[in-house]
């Protein structure tokens, strides 16, 4: 089943595969996902759903809500089917790397896509099924740690920018008004005392 859809997923991949056929290609491998769907019954099926998802997820780059939910159901079915023995699944630690992926594209929070792939990286040098990826898992780690720093350096970037506008909004702040206008009525009232003296 799962090369059948690695096949289906290719077709859609192509570089010269047209809208109309990536919709074609996304509809057909829904559909094996929704027929997977009612045969979990064992771990080899759990597993060609949570690949069925993570296709779907990829196939729906554009669609960024949808290729979310399908990385998420992904991740849900192999959790929820091997528990802890998840990480040892080459496709756990692409789906989350790409889940962080998509996030990131999206603008969404930088500390959960770090920690997602913080967690790819993990699950990545962990699986021991990478024979069967189209990456190998030097490369699948490399990706995620590579993204892993960009992230990181985002995150930095953003931790010090935000310093230095407070720093710069704290120094570019005039003196406090109330103080001055006190200090300005108070000469004021000087003024007009020793007016008022030296008229009298």
């Amino acid at each position: 089943m799962i090369n059948c859809m690695t096949d289906i997923k290719r077709v859609g991949d192509d570089i010269n595969c047209s809208s109309g056929c990536k919709e074609l290609v996304r509809k057909k491998l829904k559909s094996i996902v929704d027929n997977l769907k009612g045969m979990t019954k064992c771990g080899e099926q759990a597993e060609a759903l949570a690949t069925g998802y993570m296709y779907l997820g990829s196939l729906y780059k554009y669609y960024p809500e949808k290729s979310i939910a399908c990385y998420r159901s992904g991740l849900w079915v192999l959790e929820h089917t091997f528990g802890e023995n998840a990480k040892r699944i080459s496709d756990y630690g692409t789906t989350t790397h790409n889940l962080a992926a998509t996030l990131l594209e999206r603008g969404e929070d930088l500390e959960e896509v770090k920690r997602l792939l913080e967690a790819a990286v993990e699950r990545q040098q962990a699986a021991v099924d990478f024979e069967d990826s189209s990456l190998t898992k030097e490369e699948c780690v490399r990706r995620s740690v590579k993204l892993l720093k960009e992230v990181q350096m985002k995150i930095s970037f953003k931790a010090s920018s935000e310093k230095d506008r407070r720093t710069a909004f704290k120094y570019s702040q005039p003196e406090n008004v109330g103080n001055r206008n006190t200090q300005r009525s108070t000469s004021l009232e000087n003024i007009e005392k020793s007016t008022n003296t030296e008229s009298i």
